[in-house]
This record gives C-alpha cells, structure tokens and sequence, in this order.
C-alpha cells in the first residue's frame, strides 16, 4: 500500500479508526501522509477524542525483520502513529523475539512466524532461556578431575578416594550459576594445547568426584549411570546442554598476534568501506602480514603444530612506544601484540586506570585466521556464517592473552540472545525482564574472564565486538547479584587501528552546547528538557549555548572556528539507519545534517576530545546502523564520543547528562565518569523529585513545562544503560 490514514476528520470531537493488518508474508507502505501533529506518517490514526489502535503481523521472522522507517523488504516508509508519545513508531528495526513488541498503548507489531531455526537444533537450555520465565534448578557446581588443592573431607564412605595413586586429570570447574535465576551453566574446560592453568573461577564450596579413569564408587554410578571413563561423557551426563562450555586457553604470543591482527584487519576494513576511506597502500613487508584471502596461509591456533614459539612474559613499558605509532582514520598495516601492550600501559601511567581490550567475534571452527563476518551482507547470505562459533580474547598491559572459546555456541544461537537482551532492557515497564538474557550475555562474555580480570587489577574494559553485537547495552550486563558497571567503566572501540589510543586530559576545555527542543514537519519526538540541558552544561563547563533556530549547520561551522572548543555537545536527535551512512542523520533545526557530511565540519583539525549527542537511536541488530554508531568518533574525526543505542526519555538524559558533566570534571578518564554518572542513577542518587533535578552535588530546579512531570526514579536500566562511550574511552 502507499499509506493508510484513519484520522478523525471531525476536529476535536472524533476517534481515530482501527487499523488491522495480517500479512502472510511481508507488508509495505511505500508512501507517507502528514499526520495530525505533523509528524511524517505512513500510518496514522490519531484522532481529536481519542486514537485508533494498530496492530501489525508480519511473516518476515528474523531473517526479514520488520523496519519502521525503510520500506526496502518489510516495513513502513515513514512513521506509525497510533496517537502521541510513545504511540509514535518511527525509525527502528522491530526485533525478534519476542513474537510481539507493543508501543505506547496503541501500536502492537507481531512476528507470525519463528525465527528461522528450529527447536531441534538449538540446546535445551537456549529454549529454556528464551521461553522458561523460572528455570529448574541448576545441580551444585561439580569439579572433575584431580583437584589442584588438597582433598576436602567426604562425607559419604563410598566416596572416599582410593589410597592408590592415579593419574592426574586435568580440572574441569562447572560454577554454580547466582542464585536469583539461572541461565544455562558455565563450564570451563582446560585448553586442549599445553598452556598454564587458568585460575579457577569464584564457586560455591564444590563436591569432589574421584578421578574418572578409575571405576566410579556405586553412589556416583547411580547418578551418572552410563558414563565411561571419558571426561567428555561426564560432562554430558552432568550438563543439561553445552552451548555454555568455554575452553580457555594461554596461546603464544605469535598466534595471538596473527589472530588479532586479522581481526583487526576485518574490522577496520568493514568500518572504512562503511564510512568511506579509502585504504592506502601499505609499504610494509607482506611477509609479516596476516593474510586473510589464504586460509592455508593463516595461522591456526586450534593446531599446535602450526604456533610460532615466542616468549610467554607479554608486557611492554611505555617508554618502548615511539611517538609515531599512532594510527589515524587509514589504521597500521600490522598489528603487534607487544606495541598493544605498550600503549595499554601508557594510559595505565597517565591515568591510573587498568585498561583491558576484550575481542569479542564469532569465528570458523576450523581455526583458520579468516572471519565470515567480513563478508556478511546486512541480513542476507549469512548460512556459513550463522555457524561460526563465539570467541573471546582478552589483552592487557601485563600477563598473557587469555582466549576463550565456546565451540557449542554459534551466531545463530548468540545474536537471538543478544537481541532480547536489548529488547528487553527498552522496557522500563518490566522490572526484572531483562535480567535473564543479560545473565546469559554476561556468562558468555566475562564470566570465564572474571578471575584475570580481578587477578590483574583491571578497571576499564574496551569491548572490540563482531557484527550484530555492537548494539548491546554493555553496562546492563547482569551477574545474577548485580550490574558489571559496579565493578568497571567500559566503551566500545571499532578497532584498535582505526583508534588513538592515548589520554589527553579536559582540564581548561571550554564546551559548545547546541540543541533544539522542537522539530516541526520531521515525525521526531519534542525535547522539552534540552533547553535546562544546555544552560546547566554551559555553566559547568565554561562554553557557549545556542538553542532552536540559533541550531543551524552555518552556525555550528561557524562557532568552530571563532574556537577551537575541544568538546561539542548536540542535544538534538541522532538516527542511525539501514543502509548507506547517508541514510544516518543528527537533526539539526533546520535541516539534518547527514552522517557522510560529518568529516566535512574538519572537527579533527584542531581535534575534537569529546562529541556528544544525547538523544539517539540505532536499529536493532541492522549490520549498517551498527557500523555508523560505532564508527561515530571515527566519522566525525573526534577522538571520542558519548551516544545513546536508543531515544531515552528526556527528563532522564538530562539527569544522566548533568551528573556526567560533574565527574568530568574529576574523573581520571572520561569513561569512568560515564560510569559514575550511571551508578548515581541505579542507586537512585540522581532522580526527579518534588520539581527538581536531584544529583549527587545538589539539586537543578526544573522549567515550567517539566515540574508537571511528577517525580520519577531513574533506576530501570532503559534510563542509563543505552549511553555508551565510543571510539576512545580514556
């Protein structure tokens, strides 16, 4: 259809119509009609007394995902209007699961048909994870194999081990998942090369089972009737499925290396083809290169054989970084582990913060140094690369790389999870509705790294993450007992290469505050806060403000080079869209200002230290609208920047904002006072109340048009989690 309008046409007096819609397959409304607000609509049934309700169902699954704003395959060209406020739809990528996402009170959009896999491939616990509110019970955490520490007493006589020496079996620790709810168990295998044993993960006290090479005492062989001497087998009679096992593993050097530096090499070529640069040619050796067109060529890791020995102590000194190692928007042609480690030190040194870079991907079980993700199409031709496995590989300034494989847990079954994490997180209304996809996120991404990290002391991890992940709301990751934002700061960083990795400190820098609080003809929300926003900004930061028609791309261009402000804060709307950056916009009042014109504002000369924008929203799990939110500081030629995944009310952006700008201003580095700012509102420290803006360092009276707004606590992680720092967190 082109659009469907069922407004009252009776002035004030009328109800808008009921629209029903039942595709079998794919709907578009390829058109658009000016609503009764004004906002570009393809579907609108507001009315003057009241509004009519939408419903929507679709067949397009997960393959073919219903897009509000894009009518390329399924989807609406312009907005769903169901009425005001959050009846408005406009600009996203409605995620599946869940089977139905409802909007305001009046706009419902529903999947008829399942995502695309089918419940006999997946593992019994991902059902139980995406259908089981309460899961059973979880058995108490078991280690297999000879323990490492003297033996425990045992209880039961027939338990007791054999005063006869056995041999020695390498440990395998299955922790107790936190109590609260129980997503499907961790399982840490020993790596299947000689590597130095991991420190075993945190656990309840554990029960011992005599080593399985032996005959097993006739209590034990009660529970695990059928298992052999096999460790494998006991695992599988012990676990109710294995997509949770991760191996860890200490690789060389060398291999880590080779690895890294293909990967690093995939995601900086997707973000230039992205964002528009042109590689140049590299003048380096090519012999030294990964090579990622020749998989005979690349290293493999899974093969021993094939690892180049190198020395284990991988840490570097600062001082061993010459000044010219910094990369800039065309990357380094090789990757070295030893140079990573250097620069990692050297924020150490000036900061005091511990940094981590943690790789997050899904790879070939073959091992080769060759990654699908490379050559994904948005949502198309993805069979291949749906059964590439997750793989994790930790870097720090000191100590060896950690990896982490999951070899039971593809993309197909990760990037579902991943996406009810962040659906589910979006809904302010469910309290805890969020906390089970985001246990089982946390248990795949850090739990097997949760003892180096608290080993080594880190305070700051950087998340380098695959396609269809970079949209996750990293600091709403849940251990079962709380929140990982409580024990670190993080950002997200496209590629190290494409990223300078150093810490210049604010102090002195003067802020220009833009914004606007209305946005007449374009379909985008009010932004009644953004007006107290900027004034408060502005006299925390010396700095100038502009608001509304004073908001315009001349002035902007102009207020940059009277001064050279080394931070920009734009209170406005930021949409990051399917398809060509081009699609992707920031709202100014006149006009917008598109994403493939940001490097023409020449932000990076003299450098921009931090670009803010806090009103933003990205499609869901769409590969393109990933890459230009995640590519923001590479794009705007900044060296970082502060952005939301999703439109956050706005009273709440103005609390968030005000208590970052604070710890900026005593914060060691600036994701750490992103961090600051998103405890104050989890703890309730910063909220609105009895007409005030209520922060740690005292309270903001509010305008006239929001002390109508009631009180409201701001703890629900829709409030803080969707604000993630970008490019260069330090």
């Amino acid at each position: 259809v082109d659009h469907i309008y069922t407004e009252s046409l009776s002035g004030g007096a009328g109800t808008g119509g009921r629209v029903d819609i039942n595709a079998g397959n794919f709907f578009l409304a390829i058109g658009n009609v000016t609503a009764r607000d004004s906002t570009l609509a393809s579907i609108t049934t507001q009315g003057g007394a009241g509004d009519g309700v939408i419903t929507i169902t679709h067949g397009g699954g997960i393959t073919t995902p219903f897009v509000v704003g894009n009518a390329t395959n399924n989807g609406t060209f312009r907005a769903i209007v169901g009425g005001t406020g959050l009846n408005i739809v406009n600009n996203i990528t409605v995620p599946v699961p869940p089977a139905v996402n409802n909007y305001g009170t009046n706009v419902s959009i529903r999947t008829s048909v399942p995502p695309a896999i089918t419940p006999s491939i997946l593992p019994p616990s991902i059902l139980l994870l995406l259908t089981n509110p309460m899961p059973p019970p979880i058995p108490a955490p078991v280690i297999v194999g000879t323990p490492p520490a003297p033996e425990l007493p045992l209880s039961s006589p027939d338990l007791q081990p054999s005063p006869t020496p056995v041999p020695s079996v390498p440990a395998v620790t299955i922790p107790l998942p936190p109590p609260e709810i129980s997503p499907s168990p961790l399982v840490i295998l020993p790596s299947l090369t000689p590597s130095p044993t991991p420190s075993p993960l945190p656990t309840a006290s554990p029960s011992l089972i005599s080593d399985p090479s032996l005959d097993l005492p006739l209590s034990l062989r009660t529970t695990l009737t059928g298992v052999t001497s096999n460790p494998q087998n006991i695992l599988q009679a012990l676990l109710p499925s294995a997509e949770s096992i991760a191996i860890v593993s200490n690789p060389p050097g060398a291999d880590i290396s080779a690895r890294v530096g293909a990967l690093e090499s995939t995601f900086q070529a997707d973000f230039q083809q992205y964002l528009g640069i042109t590689p140049q040619p590299s003048n380096s050796n090519p012999s030294n290169s990964s090579n990622l067109g020749n998989p005979s060529n690349s290293s493999n890791l899974d093969n021993p054989s094939n690892s180049a020995t190198s020395d284990q102590s991988n840490s570097a000194t600062s001082d061993q970084l010459p000044d010219s190692a910094n990369p800039t928007r065309q990357g380094n042609a090789e990757y070295s582990l030893q140079q990573t480690q250097i620069k990692l030190n050297r924020i150490t040194a000036t900061t005091g913060s511990k940094p981590a870079l943690v790789y997050v991907f899904f790879a070939p079980k073959s091992g080769i140094n060759s990654f699908n993700s490379a050559t994904l199409a948005g949502q198309t031709n993805r069979a291949a690369a749906d059964e590439d496995t997750l793989e994790i590989i930790l870097i720090t300034a000191e100590g060896n790389p950690v990896r982490v494989q999951f070899p039971n847990a593809p993309r197909r079954v990760v990037l579902p999870v991943g996406n009810e994490f962040r659906s589910e997180v979006t809904n302010f209304r469910s309290l805890r509705g969020f906390r089970r996809p985001a246990q089982q996120m946390y248990q795949w991404l850090l739990l097997p790294l949760e003892a180096e990290l608290q080993k080594r002391g880190i305070t700051n991890l950087v998340f380098l993450m695959d396609t269809g992940l970079r949209s996750i709301p990293l600091a709403a990751l849940y251990d079962g007992q709380g929140f990982i934002i409580e024990r670190y700061s993080m950002g997200l960083m496209p590629s190290l290469n494409l990223t300078e990795p150093t810490h210049i400190p604010l102090d002195g820098s003067q802020v220009l505050a833009m914004g606007a609080n209305t946005f007449t003809g374009t379909g985008l929300n009010p932004l009644p806060a953004v007006g107290l926003e900027l004034n408060t900004i502005s006299r925390l930061w010396d700095g100038a403000e502009f608001l509304n028609n004073r908001f315009t791309l001349e002035n902007l261009k102009q207020q940059r080079q009277n001064q050279p402000f080394r931070m920009i804060h734009l209170a406005t709307h930021g949409v990051f869209s399917p398809g060509d950056r081009s699609n992707s916009y920031i709202q100014l009042w006149d006009q917008q200002l598109r994403m493939d014109q940001l490097d023409q504002l020449n932000w990076g000369n003299p450098p921009v230290d931090l670009l803010v924008l806090s009103a933003c929203q990205t499609a869901l799990g769409d590969r393109d609208a990933e890459l230009g939110f995640a590519g923001l500081a590479i794009n705007a030629g900044v060296r970082s920047a502060l952005a939301s995944l999703w439109e956050v009310n706005d009273t709440a952006t103005l609390g968030l904002m005000t208590t970052f700008y604070q710890q900026l201003q005593t914060a060691p580095v600036k994701s750490e006072a992103l961090r600051q700012a998103q405890l104050a509102m989890l703890r309730g420290e910063v909220r609105i109340e009895a007409g005030n803006l209520v922060t740690p360092n005292g309270n903001v009276p509010l305008t006239d048009g929001l002390r109508d707004l009631g009180n409201l606590r701001l703890t629900h992680p829709y409030y803080w989690s969707a604000f993630t720092m970008v490019g260069n967190p330090w």
